[in-house]
């Protein structure tokens, strides 16, 4: 589905019991729209509710809601690449990916990644300075975060 291609998840909220539930209920089955809302350690509720109350519990549903799919997040996959590396300065990246990864504590997670660098370019008369952006991104679609390289090539003349 479409929601699966940007690696998103829907959050449905019937209002006033009114119609749509069904529909919405079977929306986050087919999408994998789950979260750990029961605080059980299993990621298997869906993102789906049910609201007739004031504004401010409107207000507390979503966010608790969003909240508990945050920390509910699975990745089958964590790679890290360089997509603006057009000298090839990165030679190397290892681990090629880490595989189910699980954000379900809310805890920050650390993912190490050796990086193998090499200048591929020769010097010139003045120095020259290189951005390189690694980016890590989890199944293929969600920018997890990213890591700025600044990479000096000395000049002849230095």
């Amino acid at each position: 589905s479409a929601v699966d291609a940007i690696g998103a998840k829907l959050v449905g909220m019937a209002v006033n019991w009114g119609g749509g539930y069904d529909q919405m209920l079977s929306l986050a089955h087919s999408t994998g729209s789950y979260a750990d809302t029961t605080g059980d350690g299993t990621v298997d509720d869906p993102l789906v509710f049910s609201w007739s109350s004031s504004s401010g519990a409107f207000r507390t549903t979503v966010v608790d809601a969003i909240q508990d799919l945050i920390h509910s997040v699975e990745f089958s996959t964590v790679e890290m690449f360089s997509p603006d590396d057009v000298y090839g300065f990165v030679r190397n990246i290892t681990p090629e990916r880490y595989e189910g990864v699980s954000v379900g504590s809310g805890d920050d997670v650390t993912l190490e990644f050796e990086v193998e660098l090499q200048a591929m370019i020769p010097p010139s008369l003045d120095d020259r300075v290189f951005n390189v952006t690694l980016l890590a991104i989890g199944d293929g679609a969600v920018a997890l975060g990213e890591v700025n390289l600044l990479i000096l090539v000395p000049g002849l003349g230095s």
